[in-house]
């Protein structure tokens, strides 16, 4: 807006002579001057009202104007009729229904909310390994955490298929997997505990699954919670070792061994063994060392009404002791073909003697020839692969015989033994045969009788060979003696070579484990470090220090440990010690302990001491008394899959170890 003091400024320069004093002014001069103010007053006005003028005209041009800046001629404006009641009850029922939608979602979201995985707690907990047949318990847990109570609650189970259910704390109502509870009140919980147990292969994933159906009271829909648990079986509870003829000529007879026994965490009392069809195979007979009855059919060991067929064979067992047990089967094979060479048995438990679940499943292949000479490599009285000690005796039998129509002449067998451990120089043959490389070969010349073999002839070839003592370890070399025998028919060409082998065994050769012991009433600084009268006289009391060192380098061990029984009149004295493992000592058994169970190959050493005492009494007088009747060695090779077990020598008090005393250790 312009300023009107500036319009009145260019209008009326003001003059550049200084006013005239007040008292020096007449009265012509002062009417001038107001006159020229009077003047000078109403062009102010004036303009003034202009600028108003103006500026309303402006303000109602702004009112006026349409949406592209003209001005509107209101001569022909548009007047709308205002809305009457009936449109603002039809608007304000829309709204309200739109608000009671609105609400009603809320209100079921909001309680489906609460009702759901925030508001219901439902779990399943249990063992997470469990032995196979061992009793057991699933506990499913639930807990209402909302405001309002639950109504018509169901809860369901899907057990694994090779659960037995047993017993639950609440009766179910269907198929015993149903539970139906009425009422769950607001922050109430419960559980129901089901107990059962699982029979099934050791290492198998078990899966519960279970599921929980409820209404809340103030509402009508029903809602579901799911939940899970995974275990697993760590363990059958059963030991069991398999041995077998697998080599075997057509239509010979051949057989299996199966030895069982319980382990300490044994849970399944009783079994049976199936042996799936096979055309090929027949099962001719078996005997067990096991209680039971016999079929006519089939002559299997078993109380089983199902072992009336003649094939396959169902063997029961009764019982299960931790006594080792043995089943021999005897069969033989129809016909040498690809398939149709493997015995599948299939070991099952059943509660009731109708349902009955596996546990363990073995698969027994057979290696079938068809040849006319027959042999059969046994050492140590085994025809299979096992585990053998350095400087251990092999004692070798090679069995032959002519199972063909025709003789045979000019017959060459060979014993083949591949291994960088034999002692060649302690060889026992009493047929001297000729040995080359890795072999010893016999024929008429040594054995007159492998001149003829006539059909159905049989004979052996007997020997002996030590394994060499233990020496350096060289991890380059194989620690096993490979065996095998073959022949040679000079009237017969055969060009098939491994039809004229016998079976082959693989004798891997035990870790060098050994426990050095020694009793010292003197260590090897010449100190004391036992206490009392040397040698021990009648009516005092003598201590000793029992030193054991263990030594192991080729094998990693597992279930090592090392037992002594003391004596009668020998006492334990609660002084020991060990730099791996435990040492306990059991006064029931008199037993002392030492408990290491798994040692890997990067320890080749462990150390255990403790102490003894002896009291002598008059009967002891003038003799020699044994302190440790001879400690055992137990251990399982992890390569060759064997049980190791040393025993070593009695110590008495002649101290044979004490390098100090040497006195014969007589009572005094």
């Amino acid at each position: 807006m312009p300023n009107p003091n500036n319009q009145l400024k260019k209008d009326n320069p003001k003059s550049t002579n200084p006013p005239i004093p007040e008292s020096n002014k007449d009265q012509s001069q002062v009417a001038l001057e107001n006159s020229t103010s009077e003047k000078e007053n109403e062009k102010v006005d004036f303009l003034q009202g202009e600028i108003r003028e103006n500026e309303i005209d402006e303000g109602l041009s702004e009112i006026y104007q349409d949406e592209n800046g003209n001005m509107a001629d209101v001569k022909k404006l548009d007047i709308k009729k205002a809305h009457g009641f009936i449109y603002k009850l039809l608007v304000s029922a829309v709204l309200l229904s739109l608000l009671f939608i609105a609400g009603k979602y809320g209100y079921d979201y909001y309680l489906q909310k609460t009702a759901g995985s925030k508001a219901i707690s439902f779990t399943v907990e249990s063992e997470k390994e469990i032995v196979a047949g061992k009793e057991f318990y699933y506990t499913i847990a639930y807990k209402n955490f909302d405001k309002v109570d639950l109504k018509d609650i169901t809860i369901t189970t899907v057990f694994p298929d090779n659960f037995i259910f047993l017993e639950s704390s609440m009766p179910t109502s269907t198929n015993d997997n149903t539970w139906k509870i009425e009422k769950l009140d607001m922050r109430r919980s419960g559980e129901i505990k089901i107990k059962g147990k699982l029979i099934g292969e050791e290492g198998q994933k078990n899966i519960l699954l279970a599921s929980m159906l409820y209404t809340p009271v103030n509402f009508s829909s029903e809602f579901k919670k799911e939940t899970s648990f995974e275990n697993k079986i760590s363990s059958i509870g059963i030991e069991f070792n398999f041995e077998a003829d697998t080599d075997t000529l057509v239509g010979e007879e051949t057989s299996l061994s199966i030895k069982y026994k319980a382990k300490a965490d044994n849970s399944i009392n009783s079994f049976r063994i199936t042996a799936e069809p096979n055309e090929n195979i027949e099962i001719l007979n078996s005997s067990s060392t096991a209680i039971a009855t016999t079929t006519e059919e089939n002559n299997a060991t078993t109380s089983d009404p199902m072992a009336s067929s003649t094939f396959p064979g169902i063997w029961q067992v009764e019982q299960v002791t931790d006594q080792e047990n043995e089943i021999i089967i005897k069969l033989k094979f129809k016909d040498k073909i690809e398939q149709g060479n493997l015995l599948n048995l299939k070991f099952e438990h059943s509660t009731d003697g109708q349902k009955y679940l596996p546990f363990l499943k073995k698969e027994i292949p057979f290696e079938i020839m068809k040849r006319n000479l027959n042999l059969n490599l046994i050492i140590n009285g085994s025809r299979t692969d096992q585990g053998i000690d350095f400087d251990q005796t092999l004692n070798y039998s090679i069995a032959y015989s002519n199972k063909g129509d025709t003789e045979m002449t000019d017959v060459v067998i060979m014993a083949v033994l591949e291994s960088d451990f034999l002692d060649w120089k302690s060889l026992d043959d009493k047929n001297s045969g000729v040995i080359k490389n890795d072999a010893i070969i016999w024929t008429k010349a040594e054995i007159p009788g492998l001149a003829t073999i006539t059909p159905n002839t049989t004979g052996s070839i007997d020997f002996s060979i030590k394994v060499s003592p233990l020496g350096e370890i060289d991890p380059n070399k194989k620690h096993q003696v490979k065996s095998y025998a073959t022949f040679s028919v000079g009237n017969i060409k055969n060009e098939n070579k491994l039809e004229n082998r016998s079976n082959e065994i693989i004798g891997k050769i035990n870790s060098d484990l050994s426990v050095k012991e020694q009793i010292k009433y003197f260590n090897d600084d010449n100190i004391a470090v036992g206490s009392g009268p040397l040698p021990p006289k009648v009516g005092e009391t003598t201590s000793f220090k029992v030193y054991w060192d263990l030594s192991n380098n080729l094998n990693e061990l597992t279930d090592l440990k090392i037992e002594s029984v003391l004596p009668q009149n020998v006492s334990w004295q609660n002084k020991n010690q060990t730099d791996l493992g435990t040492i306990q000592y059991d006064q029931a058994s008199r037993k002392i302990t030492w408990n290491i169970g798994r040692l890997p190959i990067t320890v080749y050493k462990a150390t255990a001491e403790f102490d003894i005492s002896v009291t002598p009494t008059e009967e002891d007088r003038n003799k020699i008394m044994i302190l440790l009747s001879g400690t055992t060695i137990y251990a399982n090779d992890n390569s060759t899959n064997s049980e190791i077990k040393k025993v070593n020598k009695a110590k008495t008090t002649k101290l044979e170890d004490d390098q100090i005393f040497s006195d014969d250790g007589r009572i005094k």
